[in-house]
């Protein structure tokens, strides 16, 4: 089916001495069925080309669809914002068609990132049994309240990241490309915080919400 593990090959011409060999890409990953892709999508390795002639390395930057069907969620990174509009057509057609209810019954969610630093930061939230609206509010609130305490603070951004080793899951805030502050993450909040925007989310039809991200948060809070 179109929700298994597929891929292609086609030549790539090395930009440094021009050999040309074959690079395999994929257009989706079913993680449980190839569990043994995952250390690969968790870094830059899935689409990183070696030249087997001057090993040359290199990003091939491309959009594929992580799914996985045991913790019900399929994400779309997707580099090219241009490519949204069809991405999330083809993901409401998966949804909505016929053999759509096994995906519908099961509570699926649907998402479209543009980065892969937001790519991991899904699965973080998915494979830890979390709502990614629920930390996409967290984010907001730990930054505000982050740049209150320290107003010559300087942060972009906020990532969830759960350590691999420990397991302890964490709110990393960046500038640019360097850490400002770790903050533990807090379950006592993230139950406040659901309980607190339970309907208000509820009412912006969640599994098909697929940008659930800083400007999403900002619209729902904006209404409020």
């Amino acid at each position: 089916s179109d929700l298994m593990t597929r891929h292609h090959t086609y030549p790539m011409i090395c930009p440094n001495c021009n050999h040309t060999q074959d690079f395999l890409a994929y257009d989706s990953i079913n993680i449980s069925a190839n569990p043994e892709l995952k250390p690969l999508v968790m870094s830059t390795d899935l689409l990183s080309f070696h030249c087997e002639n001057c090993g040359y390395d290199t990003f091939v930057n491309y959009g594929y669809l992580y799914h996985d069907p045991k913790r019900v969620f399929m994400v779309y990174y997707e580099p090219q914002p241009e490519k949204h509009v069809q991405i999330a057509h083809d993901l409401r057609t998966i949804y909505f068609r016929e053999e759509g209810y096994v995906q519908r019954k099961a509570g699926y969610r649907f998402r479209i990132v543009p980065e892969l630093r937001d790519l991991w930061e899904k699965i973080f939230i998915f494979e830890a049994g979390l709502d990614d609206r629920v930390i996409e509010l967290l984010k907001y609130y730990l930054q505000a309240t982050f740049l209150e305490q320290y107003p010559s603070a300087q942060v972009e951004r906020v990532q969830f990241y759960v350590d691999g080793e420990t397991g302890q899951k964490q709110f990393i805030l960046m500038h640019e490309d360097d850490i400002v502050a770790f903050i533990a993450f807090d379950r006592d909040h993230y139950d406040l915080i659901l309980e607190r925007w339970g309907d208000r989310m509820t009412q912006h039809e969640s599994n098909l919400q697929l940008m659930v991200n800083a400007e999403w948060v900002e619209k729902l809070v904006s209404e409020e």
